[in-house]
């Protein structure tokens, strides 16, 4: 289940990244972890 779909387009349009996924036994309590580069060193 996708509740904030428009979250995600923004997330993942300003470039940031999934990294990674916990799974709390429901769709409703998983969480999706995003990440984002701020510099290239």
């Amino acid at each position: 289940m996708n509740r904030f779909p428009a979250m995600l387009q923004l997330l993942l349009s300003s470039g940031y990244k999934i990294s990674g996924y916990e799974d709390n036994g429901s769709v409703d309590n998983s969480k999706i972890h995003f990440a984002k580069q701020l510099c290239d060193k």
